[in-house]
């Protein structure tokens, strides 16, 4: 039996960073004149969670529209289960803004292997002129856990402590 004084109620930002590990594509919500554009794409997160990482085609409208305005938001989700409420889903919004790694940047190498550590079927892409490697520096999190369990995370509340070396 737990004790009068222990909170039974896991950290909400422990289980955001095992969604967040465990993600490896999310839709990505893009603004254009026209309104908004909205796209499934792969990432990956950098150590601290501070940032994700997205390997982008210039074919792609999403990756010009970042370009011309880097605020954007990324929607993870655990897998559909087949249960019989699929809005118990855990799910995180991330609000963040892209910026391009250019390939003679001195993050681009750091940046790139923790991509394709995470996403090693990638690296073909790499080789591709048209590719470029956008890093998502998150501004908040809307955290939905679970019936009743709703969270709104700031950096501080879910990253780990950052160690310059690996946070890029």
């Amino acid at each position: 039996m737990p004790s009068p004084t222990s909170d039974p109620t896991p950290d909400p930002a422990v289980s955001l960073r095992s969604l967040l590990a465990s993600s490896r594509v999310a839709a990505l919500a893009a603004s254009s004149p026209d309104g908004p554009v909205s796209a499934m794409v792969a990432l990956a997160f950098s150590p601290d969670f501070r940032h994700a990482f997205l390997h982008l085609s210039s074919l792609s409208s999403h990756k010009n529209l970042l370009l011309l305005n880097p605020l954007c938001s990324l929607l993870v989700h655990d897998p559909d289960d087949g249960r019989p409420q699929p809005l118990l889903l855990r799910r995180a919004a991330l609000t963040g803004t892209a910026s391009l790694i250019p390939k003679d940047s001195p993050d681009f190498p750091a940046a790139s292997s923790r991509y394709l550590d995470q996403l090693p079927a990638s690296r073909l892409m790499f080789s591709l002129p048209d590719f470029d490697l956008f890093r998502i520096s998150l501004l908040s999190i809307r955290y939905v856990e679970g019936f009743g369990r709703a969270f709104s995370l700031t950096p501080d509340q879910w990253a780990l402590p950052t160690n310059p070396a690996l946070s890029s």
